[in-house]
């Protein structure tokens, strides 16, 4: 057992897991397997979770969940960082200790916006890391990325220091200059991924798609407002959450009735929109019009990256 092992189980690590929105999202069909082939650009924004790790010397896993979006999130092997967590056992299996989760929840739970996907890339990142820094050695040569994959496609772009485009199944990732982007962020209530992609016809697929996100890809790169890339974004996914989801629905119609004249682009599968506008009033302003009938509506702003700063990580 390293040395260090003594200080490791002494400490505990506050992390920042981000929020994400899908800059555009198309549907392209289905491959082989079944599998919907998708093409997006996703971006981190500053809504977050925190989640609090305290290594024990006991080789053992527990999470305690608070916060205003607690309710329904799995504390066991539900869980994506309790998944994390075991897969990090078996990269090192060295490693005999344990640790304590508290995550405290404020990012909407099947909001669409990789909260739990976040949350256990950050766990996963980070931990490995400081094992890395503690002297254990890993038991085999797989990335860190292919270990993200095998966590779920939506946990890959967000182990990274930038912005991502996504394609098939979400494990083909390119890099994407990011930007700077104020938002309203309306949560209107919780979908369901696999009922989304269910309700999923072969209307709903958009050809179209990945030429809109090339040139939303150009007005990153030739920094222009904020406001002109809303006309190039487009979820397909849409459709088929209010197929599924009457609510979700009814919700939207009287966001859009409270807010003529403002476009809102549904993130991932449901069910949080997002507007982007160009000046901090603009997106007070939206902010309180949103919540004449929406009561979890967030100002936010996109970063740079998923990984926020801890002690002995670089900082994005």
């Amino acid at each position: 057992m390293p040395d260090e092992y003594i200080n490791l189980h002494r400490k505990t690590v506050v992390l920042a897991p981000r929020a994400k929105i899908n800059l555009g999202l198309g549907v392209l069909g289905k491959d082989t397997g079944g599998w919907h082939a998708l093409d997006s650009i996703i971006a981190p924004v500053s809504l977050t979770d925190t989640l609090t790790v305290a290594f024990t010397e006991s080789e053992a896993w527990s999470m305690e969940l608070a916060g205003p979006f607690a309710e329904g999130v799995p504390a066991g092997e539900g869980n994506l960082v309790h998944r994390a967590y075991r897969m990090l056992h078996d990269r090192y299996p060295a490693w005999h200790g344990g640790c304590h989760c508290a995550l405290e929840k404020h990012i909407p739970f099947g909001a669409g916006l990789g909260g739990g996907s976040s949350d256990a890339a950050a766990f996963l990142v980070s931990m490995d890391q400081l094992l890395q820094e503690a002297g254990f050695v890993a038991s085999n040569e797989a990335s860190l990325l292919q270990c993200a994959a095998q966590l779920g496609s939506d946990v890959v772009p967000a182990t990274r220091h930038q912005w991502s485009r996504i394609r098939g199944r979400g494990t083909e990732v390119e890099d994407v200059e990011g930007a700077e982007l104020l938002l309203v962020m309306a949560f209107l209530g919780e979908s369901s991924t696999p009922e989304t992609y269910h309700a999923v016809e072969q209307q709903d697929y958009t050809p179209a798609v990945p030429g809109l996100l090339d040139e939303v890809m150009a007005a990153l790169a030739g920094h222009r407002k904020g406001s002109s890339i809303m006309p190039l974004l487009v979820n397909a996914l849409t459709p088929a959450v209010f197929r599924s989801n009457a609510s979700i629905r009814r919700q939207h119609d009287q966001l859009m009735q409270s807010t003529p004249g403002v476009q809102w682009v549904m993130s991932g599968s449901g069910g949080a929109f997002y507007s982007i506008v160009d000046t901090p009033q603009e997106q007070e302003q939206l902010v309180a019009r949103a919540r004449n009938v929406c009561r979890s509506v967030f100002p936010c702003i996109t970063l740079r990256g998923f990984i926020p700063c801890i002690p002995g990580l670089e900082g994005v």
